[in-house]
């Protein structure tokens, strides 16, 4: 009615809206068959040009379109409406020109150098012509459209800056979504470029930004959307970084800890800030757990606890347990131990059958442990042993056994302590009780950490596991030896001189299996700070026990190894004075004269630095040793 009813310019008008909407609707035929009508009424002949131009951009035929548009689009002192529609569609015509050469190509094959520079020559003129229309029509729909294409563009040429400075300028020009008008862009479809930028950027691991352009997003995407997409960004980078951090050597994950730690804190702030954002939402007890995992990742504990209680504060019952335990760890890195044992306490008794009770138990046994209740402790591990639910595939299992084996090895080397000072005050039957009594429980920890290398031979622990074996093992023989000289028999003492022998094999075994498996991952520089003293423990327990062992030669051997390893560590000094004694034991006199004054050379020299003697490796000051070994060199020479 409006055609039939309106004056020529009005019906030429309405002729002009109904063409736009057949295009809006993928229907370009309708609108060619327009077109002579259209000319007929003598419609203005550029808005001609680029309806034509619109249709044949629809078929696909660009160069066509191309050689429409650029009279229109290159005539700098046009400035009406189909002036700024021409200069937009040459830009899109010589960038789909691109796209078009693109899909042309072999599939998986290499294009030619000339195909490459023809595909470089034509985005840079697309841009150069993006850039034509934001410059002169700016604050336009053209002008938002061209910014998107050109954020694009830049982005393929790999020039993130300018492809975010593009896309900031197109998002920024967005009010609201729900007053967005542009012909050229639905809401829908600038939605989903913005989206594929951001996936484009976290696939090549362009981070930083992804992360900017996320916090570019609103008001086109709602605010909670944009969160999400930061959040997945951070996480993606921390996730990144981390699995680096893996595969690196030792060194290289000392220098990368910091970055590792800031990204983790990143990623938890940016879930913390998503949770807020969804109180309601059904995720928000996920978003609360991911963002208190991340800031426990990055050591940002106090933090971590605000999320883990809104996420107790806000989740189910079942998810309850899970909850409480890790609470528990967190306060447990805090030092807020009896809270800690408040969570672990209230779990066990009130979750029982939830798998999470027996991660409560574990950490229950830290918790009493740390704060000095030993017996406790024990008590929570053995338990959990003899538990007819937990197998031993369970890693609760594992990791109690290893901690029920490393606190009966530290109690008894207690007892042992208790025992010598009871015999230095004369309590005779005292030290034995106790020497017993250590040694029952070295006997049982060796138990433990037999099995554990026999179930978990690659378990996170076995390193420190083999160690503690071999140790225990050293001890136990140490205090049967020391029990021969109330042994009446000469039968009997040479029993017991076949078990001091037998354990110090084992020992030596373990000392030296562990040594080896230390030494491979060195040479990879795969050890972190406590693998590498336990390395430097090894190369002198090694000796020690073959000392013990009465092989002098192989002793005397494996100590100028260690001491050529660690010319700096205080523990080279009790090495000189053991090869010294294992010189004078074979009768050599002047050899073993020789190491003491080596070893009084090392201090004079001070190659071993004053801090070593400060180390809970020496109980003696430099004077002292130099003391110490003047006075065994007098003994010697006497």
């Amino acid at each position: 009615r409006a055609l039939k009813q309106g004056s020529n310019e009005i019906q030429s008008q309405l002729d002009l809206q109904l063409a736009d909407i057949y295009l809006s609707l993928g229907q370009p035929q309708q609108v060619k068959e327009l077109l002579p009508e259209l000319a007929e009424k003598k419609v203005d002949a550029h808005s001609l040009v680029v309806l034509n131009a619109r249709v044949v951009l629809a078929e696909k035929r660009v160069d066509d379109a191309i050689t429409l548009l650029t009279p229109l689009a290159e005539n700098t002192r046009l400035t009406s409406t189909p002036a700024r529609h021409a200069a937009y569609l040459l830009a899109v015509a010589t960038r789909d020109r691109v796209r078009e050469l693109e899909r042309q190509s072999v599939p998986l094959g290499k294009p030619t150098a000339d195909e490459l520079w023809t595909r470089q020559e034509l985005k840079q003129r697309a841009i150069l012509l993006f850039r034509k229309v934001i410059d002169r029509f700016e604050k336009t729909a053209e002008a938002t459209a061209s910014n998107l294409a050109l954020g694009e563009l830049h982005a393929s040429l790999g020039a993130t800056e300018r492809s975010l400075m593009a896309f900031g300028e197109a998002l920024r020009s967005v009010t609201s979504p729900d007053d967005l008008r542009n012909r050229w862009l639905s809401t829908k479809e600038f939605r989903e470029r913005v989206t594929a930028a951001w996936t484009t950027f976290v696939n090549e691991q362009k981070y930083a930004e992804g992360v900017a352009l996320s916090e570019m997003m609103t008001p086109l995407f709602p605010r909670d959307i944009a969160y999400e997409m930061a959040a997945k960004t951070q996480r993606a980078w921390a996730e990144s970084i981390e699995q680096e951090f893996n595969s690196s050597s030792a060194t290289q994950r000392e220098a990368l800890q910091p970055a590792l730690r800031e990204r983790w804190s990143e990623s938890g702030a940016a879930y913390a800030r998503l949770a807020a954002a969804r109180k309601s939402a059904s995720d928000y007890g996920t978003e609360l757990w991911i963002a208190a995992e991340h800031l426990m990742n990055a050591h940002r504990f106090e933090e971590a606890l605000v999320q883990l209680d809104a996420f107790l504060a806000n989740s189910p019952q079942q998810l309850e347990a899970r909850g409480l335990v890790r609470r528990a760890g967190v306060l447990l890195n805090l030092d807020r131990l009896a809270e800690a044992e408040a969570n672990l306490k209230d779990v066990i008794a009130r979750f029982g059958t939830d798998p999470y009770s027996f991660t409560a138990q574990l950490v229950l046994g830290d918790c009493l442990l740390e704060q000095e209740q030993p017996e406790a402790a024990e008590k929570v591990w053995r338990t959990l042993l003899a538990s007819e639910v937990l197998t031993a595939k369970a890693v609760e299992w594992r990791d109690a056994q290893f901690r029920l084996g490393y606190l009966l090895s530290e109690t008894a080397a207690y007892k042992r302590r208790m025992a010598d000072a009871s015999l230095k005050d004369g309590n005779t039957a005292v030290a034995l009780a106790e020497r017993r009594e250590a040694a029952a429980r070295w006997t049982e920890a060796v138990q433990h950490f037999d099995e554990y290398l026999v179930r978990y031979p690659d378990g996170a622990d076995h390193y420190e596991v083999r160690y503690r074996l071999a140790r225990s093992l050293q001890q136990l023989a140490t205090l049967q030896r020391l029990s021969i000289d109330s042994i009446e028999t000469d039968d009997g003492r040479r029993r017991v001189e076949e078990k001091v022998k037998t354990l110090l094999e084992r020992a030596l075994a373990h000392f030296q299996k562990l040594r080896d498996l230390l030494l491979v991952n060195h040479q990879k520089d795969q050890l972190d700070v406590v693998q590498q003293e336990l390395l430097k423990q090894t190369f002198f327990e090694v000796p020690h026990t073959l000392y013990e062992l009465g092989q002098d030669t192989q002793a005397i051997a494996a100590y100028s190894v260690a001491a050529n390893r660690y010319p700096q560590d205080v523990m080279v000094l009790p090495a000189f004075v053991q090869m010294a004694s294992s010189f004078a034991r074979m009768g050599k006199p002047l050899e073993s004269q020789s190491m003491l004054q080596q070893a009084r050379v090392l201090l004079g020299q001070k190659q071993i630095p004053d801090s070593a003697f400060n180390s809970l490796v020496s109980n003696l000051s430099r004077e002292e040793w130099r003391e110490w070994l003047d006075r065994a060199s007098r003994i010697q020479t006497q």
